[in-house]
């Protein structure tokens, strides 16, 4: 096969050793047939490059067509496929510094949280928060992540921490009122 040409057509004979044996495959082969097939070539793949094996500018290339069509996923609501393109995504960005890196990892944290995954969504925002310590956005779905899961103490220092970048972030003030309210409920409960 290695030397034919697409649409090439061969003929590969087998001895009784290579293919059913002494004991052949009654009632169709009898034992110790020798074989002949008659095959032709219709197409081949080349096999697509390991990660390694790429360049930096192929894995980019790679890490924004796999975002796009996540994103294109996400918006028809099947956030799965969505957040498995996304950690495709990121795969090619393996340890390198990008701009987009931080925008996945958020990006797969929304989409866990849309799969009530929320120890995930935590994982992904915390990684945000790892790559931009002042990325509110990064910081907000770190700080939803952590309220869902009951996580008020935590919670409430990053609700602060976004509004001391963000003093008019309505969605942290909320999530911090909330948070508060909840650390009482469990304050008074016990």
């Amino acid at each position: 096969f290695a030397s034919m040409k697409k649409g090439e057509k061969a003929i590969l004979i087998g001895t009784s050793k290579y293919c059913y044996g002494e004991n052949g495959s009654p009632p169709v082969i009898p034992p110790d047939s020798i074989l002949c097939f008659e095959v032709e070539l219709l197409d081949f793949y080349d096999k697509p490059k390991e990660i390694f094996e790429m360049t930096p500018e192929e894995k980019i290339d790679h890490m924004i067509k796999f975002k796009n069509e996540a994103k294109e996923l996400f918006e028809l609501k099947n956030y799965q496929n969505s957040y498995n393109l996304f950690k495709k995504s990121l795969d090619y960005l393996c340890d390198e510094k990008h701009e987009e890196k931080i925008n996945l990892l958020i990006n797969l944290s929304i989409c866990s949280a849309r799969l009530n995954d929320w120890i995930k969504s935590i994982e992904h925002a915390d990684l945000a928060v790892i790559e931009d310590e002042k990325n509110i956005k990064a910081l907000y779905r770190l700080a939803i992540s952590l309220y869902k899961t009951n996580q008020f103490d935590y919670c409430i220092p990053i609700c602060k921490e976004i509004l001391l970048l963000d003093e008019d972030n309505a969605q942290a003030q909320c999530l911090l009122r909330n948070s508060m309210l909840q650390k009482k409920k469990e304050y008074n409960k016990e």
